[in-house]
């Protein structure tokens, strides 16, 4: 028996077709000078389907999708902006 995967965008609900092209993104920790300074940073990747596994990567459709997740992130960051990335 096979199995199929079906992933949709996180921001617009569509459903992904084989041969669509789409992103994934997710929020790394940028270092800074000191452990204190190291800030969340956006990535962004074309889609494969090994890495849309992995916890915390947001599945998005196209460009639009893309700017809309980038969109209330960045708002997030507004919202609290002295806002880091834990540190062990």
């Amino acid at each position: 028996m096979s199995v199929t995967e079906t992933y949709q965008c996180d921001i617009c609900a569509r459903s992904k077709a084989p041969n669509d092209i789409w992103w994934l993104a997710w929020i790394d920790c940028m270092p800074g000078e000191t452990s204190d300074q190291t800030q969340p940073a956006i990535q962004i990747t074309r889609w494969q389907n090994y890495h849309a596994h992995n916890p915390g990567v947001s599945h998005l459709c196209g460009a639009q999708c893309a700017a809309r997740w980038m969109d209330r992130w960045i708002t997030a960051q507004h919202e609290d902006p002295d806002q880091q990335c834990a540190t062990d």
